[in-house]
């Protein structure tokens, strides 16, 4: 016998079979993309059964398909976590976590995304970001996940990062180390910057001594700027001296064996240092020293960090050399007169012939592009070349004997303030309380320093108007000069500038205390204060 069904019924049955011919239409679909995929993919059951593992998946985590079908997700993924963190407690927090996204329990904790640290059956360690979904299915709702390998990308990450790092403490060591502060002062401010930024414990330099073979820890720092007491420094000691006698750079944490694990020490006013890593500082075939670098955190230091810390001792070897060359060779006079050149002919046309270089390189195509600007730059290039020759002419009229000795210091000032008006068209007031002269050295510093600022006026300020003032007082005797010109931000000086460090320098021979106060729009100032005694 036959019965019809209702009418409504007779529907909703077709709407049901449509329905699902949908869903499997759309879980084919869903196994074509997830076959071609280079992501990983895998879904679960209401249980937490792996159903579906792709070959992408496979070649992610080095799983196959069939060690992993109708496992439970978390025990696959404890199997994936790396051996030091696969304990109870970490399983129990996976396994609720799974459990709580799983459909029987509404996917309440369903993370949308993670990403994790993986170790394959080789013990290669892979990082994997994942993203997890619901699936409607014909079976009922799954939990769908996809795998992305991040390995590659986090790793150039990290070396994009690491080198910016690198790129940023050479550039600020170098800038330490071209400064003209003395060799104590440059050692204290390379450990600074070095701590700062590889954001470590703390940082040592070991010289070596006049016979060659001990070491003498010269300067030591910590983040907090202190330095390391002798009874902390004293267990570094055989490991630096390793560096010193094998003339490498080595590494040593007390993830290591036994002998080279850095010795402990008990003060507990500074953290217990766990990694040392040092590189000899080396200059042609003589070993000058050790650079050292502490952490705390054991295995802090890496292979990958033994580039930046050798170029660091590079760097600061050649620096040290030359401190050391200058300190012995002081009171020879073909030194002194060689360095003496070398700072009168930078400050004279170092500049003016760089740049007449620049414009020379452009000036073939400004010719073919723009001939009314060509025009100007070459008038521009005849003007650099001609302040380039005065200045050449200039120095070595200075060069022969007697010439500063005989002339007191006023007429020397008068001399440059003429030469500046010749030059510029500016005009110059002049303002001493007396006749003035002084010892050849002190003289011929002073003069240098003035024709420095003179030049520095002529070439960068602009100014219309400069004044000199000279007077004398009961324990010294101040010099002045100020100019109406643009000025500069002082804040915008980088360290290490050659011509305002060399200035600093020079004052420094003399026992003279020199000051630059300038800002933008309103001039600038140079103060140099010459006590009596000197």
């Amino acid at each position: 016998m036959v019965y019809d069904l209702p009418k409504p019924l007779v529907a909703d049955t077709m709407a049901l079979s449509y329905l699902q011919e949908a869903l499997h239409a759309s879980e084919s679909k869903l196994r074509v993309f997830v076959e071609h995929s280079v992501d990983g993919f895998s879904m679960l059951d209401a249980e937490g059964r792996i159903m579906m593992w792709s070959a992408a998946q496979e070649r992610i985590t080095g799983l196959p398909p069939a060690k992993v079908l109708g496992k439970l997700i978390w025990d696959v993924h404890h199997a994936l976590t790396p051996v030091h963190r696969q304990t109870e407690a970490n399983y129990e927090r996976m396994r609720r976590l799974f459990l709580n996204a799983l459909p029987s329990n509404h996917g309440a904790d369903l993370p949308t995304s993670a990403e994790i640290e993986i170790q394959r059956l080789g013990g290669e360690r892979r990082i994997v970001q994942q993203f997890y979904f619901s699936i409607p299915t014909a079976e009922g709702l799954r939990v769908g996940c996809v795998c992305r390998d991040m390995t590659e990308i986090r790793q150039t990450t990290q070396n994009l990062l690491r080198r910016n790092t690198e790129l940023i403490l050479l550039n600020r060591i170098n800038g330490v180390l071209t400064s003209s502060s003395g060799v104590e002062q440059i050692q204290k401010r390379v450990l600074e910057e070095v701590i700062q930024v590889l954001d470590i414990t703390g940082a040592s330099l070991w010289m070596a001594g006049k016979t060659g073979d001990d070491l003498v820890c010269t300067q030591s720092l910590d983040r907090m700027g202190r330095s390391f007491p002798d009874a902390v420094l004293a267990p570094w000691i055989l490991f630096t001296q390793r560096v010193f006698k094998h003339r490498q750079t080595l590494l040593s944490s007390n993830g290591m064996n036994s002998e080279e694990a850095p010795p402990s020490n008990n003060s507990g006013e500074f953290p217990q240092v766990r990694s040392l890593m040092g590189a000899p500082i080396h200059f042609k075939e003589a070993v000058l020293g050790v650079l050292l670098l502490v952490d705390e955190a054991p295995k802090r230091f890496q292979q990958t960090d033994l580039d930046i810390l050798e170029l660091i001792a590079a760097s600061a070897a050649i620096t040290f050399e030359n401190a050391r060359l200058y300190r012995a060779g002081q009171e020879l006079a073909a030194l002194q007169e060689r360095n003496r050149l070398a700072n009168s002919l930078h400050d004279a046309i170092n500049q003016s012939l760089f740049s007449a270089g620049l414009i020379a390189e452009v000036l073939p195509r400004l010719i073919e592009r723009d001939p009314d600007q060509a025009s100007q730059s070459v008038q521009d290039l005849r003007k650099l070349l001609r302040e380039a020759v005065a200045d050449l002419r200039e120095v070595l009229a200075e060069m022969q004997p007697q010439r500063l000795d005989n002339i007191r210091f006023d007429e020397l000032l008068c001399q440059l303030a003429d030469k500046y008006t010749e030059r510029t068209g500016a005009s110059v007031t002049i303002n001493l309380d007396r006749e003035t002269n002084f010892d050849a050295g002190v003289q011929e510093v002073l003069y240098r320093l003035c024709r420095e600022v003179f030049t520095n006026i002529a070439k960068h300020a602009e100014a219309t108007q400069v004044w000199v003032e000279l007077v004398h007082s009961n324990d010294g005797v101040e010099l002045v000069i100020m100019d109406n010109g643009h000025g500069f931000d002082m804040r915008l000086i980088p360290n290490g500038h050659f011509g305002l460090a060399m200035m600093q320098q020079q004052a420094t021979t003399i026992g003279a205390t020199l000051s630059i106060a300038s800002q933008s729009g309103h001039g600038t100032k140079v103060h140099l204060y010459l006590p009596t005694s000197n």
